[in-house]
Parts: C-alpha cells; structure tokens; sequence
C-alpha cells in the first residue's frame, strides 16, 4: 500500500522526462497534461526550456551547470 500512495504523489506532481544534451522532452506524466491542458504530443515537439518563464529558465540553468557530469 505505501508504494500505491507513493505514486500517488508523483503522479499529482507535473514531471517531464527529458534529454540532458538536448532538453527535449521524452516523456510527461498525466499530471502535466492535465494541469498544463495540452496533450501528451504537444509536448514531444518541445523542449523543457520551451515551458518556462525567464525566472525557472535561470534556475534550471544554474541547477544542470552545478550538477553537470553528477546527472545520467
């Protein structure tokens, strides 16, 4: 039973899966097309960086160069 309320929580959280080189976007769970209202295909065409305002693109940036070669 923990792990059913376990991946509950994820699943409610809004998650990509992208390319670390590239920052296309393999992959989204149902909870970023539900809150973000696009489906699944809109977001294959997209990078991660395609999503965010200035703000979590700074943010992102910082936190990929202060993990770099740390990610796989």
């Amino acid at each position: 039973m923990k792990f059913s309320s376990e991946e509950s929580f994820f699943d409610a959280q809004p998650m990509f899966v992208c390319d670390q080189s590239t920052l296309k976007i393999l992959d989204v769970n149902n909870a970023a097309v539900s809150i973000l209202g696009y489906p699944k295909k809109y977001f294959y065409k997209k990078r991660v960086v395609d999503l965010g305002t200035q703000k979590s693109l700074n943010e992102l940036d910082a936190s990929l160069k202060a993990h770099k070669g740390q990610i796989s």
